[in-house]
This record gives C-alpha cells, sequence and structure tokens, in this order.
C-alpha cells in the first residue's frame, strides 16, 4: 500500500485541507492519506493552539465523506500525543509510522512553500533519503528550481520536480480563518458545516 502523511497542527482543518487529501487519492498516487496531528508544534511553541483532542474531533468531521462504507481512506493519526513530552519533529514520527507499516511505502505530503524551506527542517537530509517527498501547489508560491540546487543536489531534486502533484487547490490559511472568527467574520466557503458549528459550539477563536 502506498501512504502519504500529511502532518500539521490543522487548527482548524479547512476545505483546502479537504480538497488536497481528496485530489491526492482520487488522482491515485496513494492508497491512503494518515493525517498527522501536531501535538506540540516545534515552530508554534508561544502560539496558542486550541487542544489536541478538539483538533483531532474536527479532523474526525472534516474527513468524514471520505470514509464512507467503512473504506479507511483517511486516517487521523493520535500517534503523536503518545509522544506529549516531546516536540513533533516529523523525522521521529515518520520512522514510527514506516515500522507500524513495514510492508507499506511511506511518503512525505507538503506543500510547495514548505518545499521550499524543508532544507531547514529537523534532519532534512535523513527525511529526503529515506522518504518520497509528494509536493502540492500553494497559491503564490513558486517551487524555485535554482534555489532548490543551492540546498541539495540535482538528483534529490530532480525527485522533488517529478513529485510535484499537479490539481487545484483551495486558496485559504487556518490563520486567516481563525482571524476572521475573532473578528465576527463569514468563513462557511471556508469550513465544512461540521466544523463549523463545532467550532461555534465550543467557542473556539473567539477574543
Amino acid at each position: 500500500m502506498k501512504i502519504a502523511v500529511f502532518g500539521g497542527t490543522f487548527d482548524p482543518p479547512h476545505l483546502g485541507h479537504v480538497n488536497i487529501v481528496t485530489e491526492l487519492i482520487n488522482s491515485e498516487i496513494v492508497d491512503k492519506v494518515i493525517i498527522l496531528v501536531s501535538y506540540r508544534p516545534p515552530h508554534k511553541t508561544e502560539q496558542k493552539v486550541s487542544s489536541f483532542e478538539q483538533r483531532c474531533a474536527m479532523l474526525e468531521l472534516a474527513f468524514k465523506n471520505l470514509n464512507v462504507n467503512n473504506c479507511n481512506k483517511v486516517e487521523i493519526s493520535k500517534i503523536e500525543q503518545e509522544r506529549a513530552n516531546e516536540l513533533s519533529y516529523t523525522i521521529n514520527t515518520l520512522k514510527i509510522l514506516q515500522e507500524q507499516h513495514n510492508n507499506d511505502e511511506i511518503s512525505l505530503l507538503i506543500g510547495s512553500d514548505s518545499l521550499m524551506q524543508l532544507h531547514t527542517w529537523y534532519k532534512a537530509k535523513e527525511i529526503v533519503e529515506n522518504y518520497k517527498i509528494i509536493t502540492y501547489p500553494r497559491p503564490n508560491y513558486i517551487i524555485d528550481e535554482t534555489k532548490l540546487l543551492k540546498k541539495w543536489n540535482k538528483l534529490l531534486v530532480t525527485q522533488f520536480l517529478e513529485n510535484c502533484v499537479q490539481f487545484s487547490v483551495i486558496s485559504c490559511a487556518s490563520s486567516d480563518i481563525r482571524e476572521k472568527i475573532s473578528q465576527k467574520g463569514d468563513v462557511s466557503a471556508l469550513l465544512s458545516n461540521e466544523v463549523l458549528c463545532y467550532i461555534i459550539n465550543n467557542n473556539l477563536y473567539q477574543n
């Protein structure tokens, strides 16, 4: 089985996230996507983040339509909760997932903005040497081959570019959604009805 690991804070999970996963599965590039929920995001240590349980609950609501009839195309992984005393470094979790799926091919799904910054990640070289990188487009983020070649060898850059998927994406960001909600703005076009109701019922992102 081919499995893509899609990590993030998902605070909240929006239709852009759902669109990316849906397109990837429909393209048959992978058979399944594991949504990896960061417990303690290393790049957001000073930012207030909704509880792990709340983010997982919203993800279950956001992706429930992709798991109709028990097809299990999407799995919400809570593995990082077990490592609550550690920062959520991608390489460490990928190793654990590979052990759990030792007969499967594990890939890492990231946006084009993350690809351009991948060299700054913790143990980035180990990540790219052991796991396929699948990159989806992000609006206003251009993949610059010249800049990549300054950080990676030509073979790796060629692999990065070959594994860039081309499909339409919904332009939205969780940070913008949180800001709009705090300002009483309308975010109904950016969230599933179920996730929006959860946010309202749990009074999330309010000032």
